[in-house]
Formats: structure tokens, C-alpha cells, sequence
């Protein structure tokens, strides 16, 4: 767990990758040491699996609403704040 930690924020202190690349070297580590600890199960990875798509699909949604109110914002153009004469 020491030697994931390590490597994600060491090589990204170390301008060796961007946070998305140590993002991406972090998942593969962990995949491969779940894989050596005999860890990996087809039931486990399955349930990890899900659960990644479910957390994406939650937040596709929440991209696409917020793209929908901004349009209807746009299209409607609400009123600005009222000017004191």
C-alpha cells in the first residue's frame, strides 16, 4: 500500500507523470497487487466493475443536466437585476 502511495504522489512530485497518468499507474498497480495477494476473484472484480460504471453513469447525468439548464438558461434569458432610478 506503501509502494501505490509512493509511486502515485512521488511521480507526480517528480513531474515523472500528470495527475491523470499517476491516476491511471495507480489503477494498474492496485489491479497488480490485488493480483499477487491472490485477492482477485471474478466475483470481486465483477462487483468493482459495476460499481465504476454506476459512479460514471451518475455523473454523466450530472454533466448532462447541468449542459440542458444551461441552454434553457441561454435560450430563455432570464431577467437581470432591476435598476433603481
Amino acid at each position: 500500500m506503501l509502494v501505490l502511495a509512493g509511486t502515485v504522489i512521488g511521480g507526480m512530485a517528480a513531474g515523472i507523470f500528470t495527475a491523470t497518468e499517476s491516476a491511471a499507474v495507480g489503477a494498474v498497480l492496485a489491479f497488480c497487487f490485488a493480483g499477487m495477494r491472490r485477492k482477485l476473484q471474478r466475483d470481486n472484480l465483477r462487483a468493482a466493475l459495476l460499481t465504476t460504471a454506476s459512479t460514471a453513469a451518475m455523473i454523466y447525468v450530472l454533466i448532462i443536466g447541468a449542459s440542458l439548464f444551461g441552454y434553457f438558461a441561454a435560450v430563455t434569458r432570464p431577467p437581470g437585476p432591476r435598476s433603481r432610478q
